[in-house]
């Protein structure tokens, strides 16, 4: 991967007219997945690696960042060469990244899936912040979860513990349901003070359903609760 980057910039707040850069990593990512079918249900353990190296100093202090203001680096990036979102900011240096995956399938049924891993940094990159899971040498772990009955019931959970300790950085539990006339989703979510940028520990429910009255018109209710200040961030009730 190789790309080149071109900024034009207003001397007045970054101090220089332009930026040019060339960014890339090259690397390897290798999985293995066992698999052990069954009459009732399919196995699959995969463990998998991912090493790359890219170039150093990749980001310019002078580069605004707008696009990856907020990002943090979770599973889903977990096996990619650069655990950025964006475009302003990029993960550079030399990176080794490790993980299982699990599955479990039923037929005509369920399905169950788990991922844990880990990522590491051959350098501290000081563009990066502790919430973007980029910062040190070392990431937090990243886990997540899934068990899917199809539309009666997804229940999908997200993970970070830390790496001295398994504390718990961070969760986000969240299903989702729709049978019949009712469509509805929740969320559960709590956000250690070490890792939240605003500062302090957060913690909320958020629940919102629609049901179908007629083939046109549809209830509408939703409310977010802030666990943390103790009070109803938002409420909605409509008519669709």
């Amino acid at each position: 991967e190789v790309r080149g980057d071109y900024y034009a910039l207003d001397a007045a707040v970054s101090g220089q007219d332009d930026v040019t850069r060339v960014v890339g990593n090259a690397g390897a990512r290798v999985a293995y997945p066992l698999v052990r079918p069954g009459k009732t249900v399919d196995f699959m353990i995969e463990p998998e690696i991912m090493a790359a190296w890219g170039f150093d100093d990749a980001n310019d202090p002078a580069i605004p960042n707008e696009d990856s203001l907020l990002f943090e680096a979770d599973e889903s990036v977990l096996f990619q060469p650069s655990g950025t979102t964006g475009y302003d900011l990029y993960e550079g240096d030399g990176k080794l990244s490790a993980g299982l995956t699990a599955r479990a399938v039923w037929k005509d049924g369920p399905e169950f899936s788990a991922t844990v891993g880990r990522r590491w940094r051959s350098e501290s990159d000081p563009a990066f912040d502790v919430a973007s899971n980029l910062d040190g040498t070392s990431s937090d772990w990243v886990a997540a979860a899934t068990a899917d009955f199809g539309n009666p019931l997804r229940i999908d959970t997200r993970m970070r513990l830390d790496d001295d300790g398994f504390n718990l950085n961070r969760i986000d539990a969240r299903f989702t349901t729709q049978t019949g006339r009712l469509r509805a989703t929740g969320q559960y979510y709590k956000i250690s003070e070490r890792v939240n940028p605003l500062g302090g520990e957060d913690e909320g429910i958020f629940v919102r359903g629609e049901f179908r009255v007629t083939d046109r018109y549809s209830l509408i209710y939703g409310e977010l609760r802030d666990i943390a200040e103790d009070l109803d961030a938002r409420k909605e009730i409509g008519i669709a």
